[in-house]
C-alpha cells in the first residue's frame, strides 16, 4: 500500500510541473491560456510574478516527490510531511486557479490526499520489518 501512496504522491507531482512549465511559456495547455494573473484574475501579478510563481509551482513538485520517496522507503519525516505538501498543493492550486472554489484537484488529488494524510508513522504500520509498535525497523 505505501508503494501505491507513493506512486500517487509523484504522479500528482509530476502533474505540478505544468504550473511551473506555463507561466515559463516552455509548455501551452489546453484550457490553460498564459495569464498573469491570480485569484480569478483579480491580482495581476505581470510577467516577473507570474514566473515567481511558476518557480513556486516546481519547487512543490520537487518537495512532492521527494516526499512520494520518504513515503516509499518509509522514512521517519514523511509521514509528517505529506499533510502539509497536500495543504501547500490545494492552497497554491486554489489561488492560481481561474476560477476559485472549484476543485483543481479532481478525484485524483482527492484521492491522494485522502490516502496519504493517513500514514501510520515508521515502526506502525503492517508493511514494517519487525513486529507491529515494537520500534524496530
Amino acid at each position: 500500500m505505501r508503494y501505491a501512496r507513493s506512486a500517487l504522491l509523484a504522479v500528482h507531482g509530476v502533474a505540478h510541473l505544468v504550473g511551473c512549465a506555463q507561466p515559463w511559456r516552455l509548455i501551452t495547455a489546453p484550457g490553460m491560456p498564459y495569464q498573469t494573473t491570480l485569484r480569478a484574475g483579480r491580482v495581476d501579478v505581470g510577467e516577473a510574478g507570474i514566473r515567481v510563481v511558476g518557480v513556486f509551482w516546481l519547487l512543490l513538485a520537487g518537495v512532492m516527490m521527494l516526499t512520494a520517496i520518504g513515503v516509499a522507503v518509509q522514512a521517519r519525516w514523511a509521514s509528517a510531511v505529506v499533510l502539509p505538501v497536500a495543504v501547500v498543493s490545494l492552497v497554491l492550486c486554489e489561488h492560481t486557479r481561474e476560477r476559485p472554489g472549484a476543485s483543481s484537484h479532481g478525484p485524483t488529488g482527492t484521492f491522494t490526499f485522502a490516502s496519504t494524510t493517513s500514514l501510520p508513522p515508521p515502526g506502525h504500520g503492517s508493511n514494517d520489518h519487525g513486529a507491529p509498535g515494537d520500534g524496530s525497523m
